[in-house]
């Protein structure tokens, strides 16, 4: 019994080791797929990943190997070009003959034999470049592991098909057209015409916005109709002009009349330079497409003029209205309204003039009239005093220039030449705006004056007076000086003082304020102090109130001057004493002689009670040792401050404005429009009625956001029904759209009209106001071909944004149509790019179908070709590198993250798959211990058996 459980035991753990030795010998954790069924199918799956990756590793460096192949020989194609355009140069030389000609052309074919060699590269047999579009071999590297990732696609294409002759031996671009073909292009139906079984009747039923093509009896009744509400058959195709009518009608027979624009043509500058074909410098050439503001208060809004004839530089656009807009002028305008009737143009079309009839009048200015613009510069205070539009007459003006008028304050700083307006006209009756002079210096500042000039100071103006040039001097205002001549002159004064002083002509040579001021002399020093001496000082009596000057050689005199008496002291003969009687008064006295000082507690007797040794004498005397120009009170006269006073330079001006020598009346140089300084005549006047002074009305063209729309309502669009609900006045393009007053022009009509084709894509027209020089229309296809024809919007909100010419419009734009001639081919830009049976049946472009010439055809010599067509090779084998460099670049990172999956992949599936060599030794360890105790158990158990049989015997 225990025999047979032991060797169960040995049994499973020799299988278990058998298991870890498979593990241990193989690397791999799952030997069989019941290890690990699940774990096993990722393993392989994981396994699979990774072969397929390297794989694709391996792929994209070969792509990168064909395009540095590719790459390689367009370098050397690029070389051949550079010799080519070479040749040309050296075969246009004037001093060749035939002969030298000929051994040009001789290196040229041979040139043309090394590019078709080129083209005929080939990578392990596969073609480097392909001649036809689409590829029939194309490649594709496919850079994901499973299949279904992004493919990278190698071109083939773009180069040798293109080496075509795009401006041939005269270097005129070669547009592939006769242009003596002009076609409609859009939806419309032609119906009600003369011919038709119910002639000037609709033979079908329409709905609202449909057009309609009538061939009427006379001119008047022909040309498109648009259909205002659904309408039945047999309705009568007539336009009455009224809010009933069930048409409107939309132009002319020829096309003329529809909304035309070209919002990406320049704005018109009159200095801009471009050649004509005799190489003269002209402003634009015959075709060209301007725009021109339509509005002063819209700056959005433009109308266009085209291009009649070459236009001379210098030419204004006030002239150009004025005699130069009509088919035989310079210019004309595009998409002018003939509608309503009218045979003749009405209103241009413009983009949405945002206001309308509620945009700002220019005022009505009669020139000269110098209260008139008075009335005006005071409207316009907070702008400098410059006025907007004005009409005078039938022409609209505006000023050029910031007039920078300032409004006059006396107490504001100005200098020469600026301009002041002053309402209340000091300066004169009707003298506005003045000039001011060049002698008006601004704020004073301590600089050299000369006579006459004026300066601010304080707040108010001062004019130099004196005929020296004045310096340092600043100006001193009469009113703030209390002090005046006449009115006390016994007042005390000190050097700095200043006194007004009333007018004389002696004194004033201006007369320009009411005072003159004096500033005292430095040597006046007030009331005399005794302590503080200066000889030859003015000086005042304090008692009399009269001047004295300190005699500058009385100093010995002076000496003797004791000053207050005392009677205590002693004095010598001569001496003065300044005595102070009971009453307070002031007076002088001389000893007679010597009087001794009394004996304590005796004091001296007053001098004026003591005149038996006492003389009373003059303050003169008692300072001054004798009279030295005594100044009474009569003695303050005219002469007198003159003499000893110092006037002051600045002369007050009360009111300078009204001084002919402050500024100068100029009113006359802005009141005449004719003045071209300052005042400039705009082309506004030519546009009263069509874009000024007007409101839109029924039938007129107006281009807002990429879309034509035509005006429908019969009520004006200043009409109180437009008016925005904010009640600003204003009436705005969303406004009449939401109002119905405004319908979109369901199509775009050339200026010449002729058929129509109802297989023309949805949404397919030509770029509106484009040139149409060079189109061909295609025999009985109802279609045409031109140099750029498009997309005109793109898709409606959401995805798109529903703004032509925008940078999310899918077709807009591309390539110069045509390079190889053939019609239909990968180089044509078509209508559509979404389905090719749609774009083939449709309008598309090929601008190089007549007499093409091929570089790789050696038939062709220098003759065929012009250097212009080898600028162009060489651009177009640039774009081919550049795209081959980009490719490259791509491949560079898919090969980067393929090697990376790589990585990560083969870690994974390690993770999986391999075995944990340590674990699995560890294992195979144990079992080994466990087989080998079974099998002694095993053993030990057979010999104990044996041992009980022989006991047994």
């Amino acid at each position: 019994m225990a025999a047979s459980y032991s060797s169960l035991n040995m049994k499973r753990a020799n299988s278990l080791l058998s298991k870890s030795l498979q593990r241990l010998s193989s690397g791999k954790r799952i030997v069989s797929p019941a290890d690990d069924a699940g774990g096993l199918a990722v393993g392989l799956k994981l396994q699979s990943s990774l072969r397929r990756s390297a794989a694709t590793m391996q792929n994209t460096q070969n792509g990168v190997s064909f395009l540095q192949m590719q790459d390689g020989a367009m370098k050397v194609g690029g070389e051949i070009l550079d010799r080519m355009a070479e040749l040309k140069s050296f075969f246009n030389d004037i001093s060749k003959n035939a002969t030298d000609r000929e051994t040009y052309n001789h290196e040229f074919h041979e040139l043309q034999k090394e590019l078709n060699s080129l083209r005929a590269q080939k990578f392990n047999g596969v073609s480097l470049f392909a001649m036809s579009e689409p590829d029939n071999n194309p490649l594709k590297i496919i850079t994901s592991d499973d299949g279904l990732g992004e493919k990278i696609e190698l071109s083939r294409t773009g180069l040798f098909e293109n080496l075509k002759s795009k401006f041939g031996a005269d270097g005129v671009l070669n547009s592939g057209s006769h242009g003596e073909y002009r076609q409609l292009v859009g939806n419309f139906t032609v119906d009600g015409g003369i011919l038709d079984a119910d002639p000037g009747n609709t033979s079908r039923d329409y709905t609202e916005g449909s057009v309609v093509y009538k061939q009427g009896v006379s001119l008047s009744d022909s040309g498109y109709f648009m259909a205002m509400n659904d309408v039945k058959s047999g309705t009568k195709i007539q336009d009455n002009y009224g809010a009933t009518s069930n048409w409107l009608r939309l132009a002319d027979k020829t096309g003329k009349g529809f909304a035309e624009a070209s919002p990406t043509s320049p704005e018109y500058n009159k200095n801009n330079l471009k050649y004509n074909a005799n190489g003269e410098p002209v402003s634009y050439l015959k075709g060209d497409v301007v725009k021109v503001p339509a509005h002063w208060s819209s700056p959005g809004s433009f109308l266009y003029l085209e291009a009649k004839s070459d236009v001379p530089q210098g030419i204004t656009l006030d002239k150009i209205f004025d005699d130069y807009i009509g088919d035989t002028k310079f210019f004309n305008y595009v998409g002018m309204d003939r509608s309503n009737g009218a045979t003749t143009g009405d209103k241009p079309t413009t983009d949405f003039i945002r206001a309308n009839g509620n945009l700002p009048e220019p005022s009505l200015f009669t020139s000269g009239n110098a209260a008139q613009l008075s009335t005006f510069l005071k409207y316009h205070s907070t702008n400098n005093h410059t006025p907007g539009h004005v009409k005078s007459g039938n022409e609209v003006y505006v000023a050029n220039h910031d007039w920078g008028i300032k409004t006059w304050t006396s107490g504001t700083s100005f200098k020469e030449g600026n301009l002041i307006y002053d309402e209340t006209a000091s300066g004169g009756a009707n003298q506005f705006v003045r000039s001011i002079n060049a002698n008006v210096k601004g704020t004073y500042s301590g600089a050299a004056a000369q006579q006459n000039d004026y300066v601010l100071h304080a707040g108010k103006w001062y004019q130099a007076e004196g005929t020296a040039i004045i310096k340092g001097a600043p100006p001193v205002d009469p009113t703030s000086v209390t002090k005046t001549n006449a009115a006390n002159p016994t007042d005390e004064y000190v050097a700095g003082d200043y006194i007004k002083v009333a007018h004389a002509a002696s004194q004033n040579q201006h007369a320009k304020g009411a005072d003159s001021v004096y500033s005292a002399p430095s040597n006046m020093t007030g009331d005399f102090d005794a302590n503080n001496i200066t000889f030859g000082s003015w000086v005042r009596d304090p008692g009399a109130g009269t001047w004295v000057q300190l005699n500058a050689t009385a100093a010995t005199a002076f000496n003797q001057y004791q000053n207050t008496f005392s009677n205590t002291s002693a004095y010598a003969a001569n001496d003065i004493v300044e005595f102070f009687n009971a009453n307070g008064d002031t007076s002088y006295y001389k000893a007679k002689g010597a009087i001794t000082a009394p004996t304590a507690p005796n004091t001296l007797q007053n001098p004026d009670q003591d005149l038996a040794n006492w003389t009373q004498v003059t303050f003169a005397d008692a300072i001054a040792g004798g009279t030295q120009n005594n100044l009474g009170a009569a003695g303050w006269n005219a002469a007198n401050i003159d003499s000893h006073w110092t006037h002051n330079d600045w002369e007050y001006v009360e009111d300078p404005e009204a001084q002919a020598d402050f500024s100068t009346d100029v009113t006359s140089d802005f009141s005449d429009v004719t003045n071209k300084n300052n005042w400039s005549k705009t082309h506004y006047g030519d546009l009263i009625g069509k874009t000024v002074s007007t409101s839109y009305q029924r039938g007129d063209n107006i281009y807002h956001q990429g879309k034509h729309y035509v005006y429908t309502s019969h009520l004006s669009s200043n009409d109180p029904t437009f008016v925005s609900p904010s009640n600003d006045g204003y009436t705005e393009f969303e406004d009449l759209l939401r109002n119905g007053a405004v319908t979109e022009l369901p199509m775009y009509v050339d200026t010449l009209g002729g058929g129509g084709s109802s297989s023309l894509p949805d949404g397919v027209f030509y770029r509106a106001n484009q040139s149409l020089d060079y189109i061909d229309r295609l025999p009985n296809s109802g279609t045409v071909r031109t140099n750029s024809i498009e997309r005109r919007t793109d898709a409606p909100l959401p995805p798109g944004d529903d703004i032509y010419n925008s940078r999310d419009d899918q077709f807009y734009g591309g390539l110069n149509a045509g390079n190889d001639g053939i019609y239909g081919t990968m180089d044509d830009f078509y209508a559509t790019t979404s389905h090719s049976s749609v774009a083939m049946a449709g309008s598309h472009i090929d601008a190089d179908a007549d007499n093409n010439k091929d570089l790789l055809n050696t038939a062709n010599g220098l003759q065929d070709f012009s250097v212009a067509d080898f600028v162009d090779y060489i651009q177009t084998l640039a774009n081919v590198r550049a795209v081959n460099g980009g490719t490259m670049s791509r491949l560079g990172y898919a090969e980067r993250m393929l090697e990376e999956n790589q990585i990560n992949l083969g870690a994974a599936t390690s993770r999986i798959m391999d075995a944990d060599m340590a674990a699995e030794a560890t294992k195979m360890a144990q079992q080994n211990v466990l087989v080998q105790a079974g099998a002694a158990m095993v053993s030990q158990a057979n010999a104990q058996s044996s041992l009980v049989l022989s006991l047994l015997q």
